[in-house]
């Protein structure tokens, strides 16, 4: 063989080896940028996880917070609505009540309420019977109408209308004021409203 053909097939031995040189260190290269690419996804899929999660509890929280807000708005204007209707439950009946005192039908009313209450009385007991101020004249009107109970006339400190007896000797009061009543109303719209009253 020639110098020529010896030269030949050292260069092609050689070349070949580059060759393969070059092949392999191309996919190393590759694997390396691969495997880097791959890393450098990884960590972007991590940050975009991270992100989407602080921006979800951030959403959630804001979100809690106005639903929050929400809520207390309207359970304070439920509040207001319920006090309103409160005052405007009390101011009605009281100005029914102001109207019906100055009624003719106000004094039989109270000859009607004592009667009913004398009847839990034993004949001739002894009561105290306490009126407004404003109502101390139909002490006699009541003496006339209700007979076969012995009866005194006080003051009371109720200032609606109606009447208290009190029957010492029995150890009993019957309270049959307006006062009461409407006190037994708020209660009552209170317990049906949530209300507490003050």
């Amino acid at each position: 063989m020639t110098d020529r053909e010896k030269l030949d097939i050292f260069n092609k031995t050689v070349l070949n080896e580059a060759m393969a040189d070059s092949k392999r260190i191309t996919e190393q290269f590759e694997k390396a940028v691969e495997t880097a690419t791959k890393q450098a996804e990884d960590a972007i899929d991590l940050e975009v996880q991270k992100y989407e999660v602080a921006k979800r509890a951030e959403i959630t929280a804001r979100e809690r917070r106005r639903i929050r807000s929400e809520k207390n708005d309207r359970h304070h204007k439920l509040l207001e609505f319920r006090e309103d209707c409160a005052g405007e439950t009390y101011k009605t009946v009281t100005e029914y009540i102001d109207e019906f005192i100055k009624t003719d039908k106000y004094p039989d009313y109270l000859v009607r309420i004592l009667t009913g209450a004398a009847k839990r009385l034993p004949d001739n007991t002894p009561a105290e019977i306490y009126l407004r101020p404003e109502d101390m004249h139909l002490s006699g009107y009541l003496i006339d109408k209700v007979p076969g109970i012995s009866m005194s006339f006080n003051k009371g400190t109720f200032s609606l209308g109606g009447m208290w007896l009190s029957a010492p000797q029995l150890k009993l009061r019957i309270d049959m004021s307006f006062d009461s009543a409407m006190s037994d109303i708020i209660g009552h719209f209170s317990e049906l409203s949530g209300m507490i009253p003050e």
